[in-house]
Order: C-alpha cells, then sequence, then structure tokens
C-alpha cells in the first residue's frame, strides 16, 4: 500500500516543521515520547498552517498577546492595537521600544504626536502606528505597513 497525496502532503508539512523547529533552536530531546511530540505539535501555530498548505514566512511573525501575530504580517493592516510605553527597567533596557499587543516593537521614528514608524525587528518591514482620531483608548491605535 502506498500513500495517498494528502498523507504524503501532510508528512512533508510535518517535516518542514521539524526543520523550522531545529533552525530555530527548538530541538526535541532524544528520545522523545509520542505524548511529548504530540504534545509539542498541538501547541504549534505554525505546523496547522502548514497542513493547510500554507508557505512558511522566512522569519517568525511578531507576537500579539503572546500568539504568533500571521495576520499583521500577510495582511499589513489591523484596525485596533493595544500600545503600551514600556517603563522602569525595561524602558533602561529597551529604550527605543514600545509595546504593541503585548510585544515590543523598534521605534524607528516618533513621526508626530501619537504617530510613530515601527518595526518588529531590526531589518524588518516598517509599519505606521497611528492613535485612531477621537479614540483615547489603549486599543485606540492602528497599524499598517508601509
Amino acid at each position: 500500500m502506498t500513500m495517498t497525496e494528502e498523507q504524503r502532503l501532510m508528512l512533508e508539512a510535518v517535516a518542514v516543521w521539524l526543520e523550522i523547529r531545529t533552525k530555530s533552536g527548538f530541538v526535541f530531546e532524544q528520545p522523545i515520547s509520542a505524548v511529548e511530540f504530540l504534545s509539542q505539535a498541538n501547541s504549534s501555530a505554525l505546523l496547522p498552517r502548514l497542513l493547510g498548505g500554507d508557505q512558511p514566512l522566512p522569519d517568525p511573525p511578531p507576537k500579539s498577546f503572546g500568539q504568533p501575530w500571521y495576520a499583521i504580517v500577510e495582511d499589513g493592516t489591523v484596525a485596533k492595537v493595544l500600545v503600551e510605553e514600556l517603563d522602569g527597567d525595561l524602558a533602561r533596557q529597551y529604550p527605543d521600544r514600545i509595546l504593541i499587543n503585548r510585544f515590543p516593537w523598534l521605534v524607528r521614528e516618533h513621526a508626530e504626536t501619537d504617530s510613530y514608524l515601527v518595526s518588529w525587528k531590526d531589518d524588518g518591514p516598517v509599519y505606521w502606528l497611528a492613535r485612531i482620531k477621537g479614540d483615547e483608548s489603549p486599543m485606540g491605535w492602528s497599524l499598517s505597513r508601509l
């Protein structure tokens, strides 16, 4: 009996997932139990994307509230995001960062009042972060790739 095309594609997706994990430094302890393997697979945000036929991004996306934020990379815009300034030790450690959806983004330029040019990695694409007119809530910001 040979594998179906669907089974072959699923196996290829798992192989790509394992390769990306290894390149990123997430190597399974050897030997790995089936329970641990399934636990890691079930908690992966990347594996379901690969199984669905999506190609991996060149770099991991930024996070949004602790989860990979694929939409900001793929769609390039979000209408409402949470923006917070770093304070205390974190502000001293990362003086050029701002939190967007609880993930530190690099402030490339404070363009004008309530607007910034930001990127989620040093050599990454630039986004326009701006306060939504009339919305003073912490989620009253929009983010759009330039």
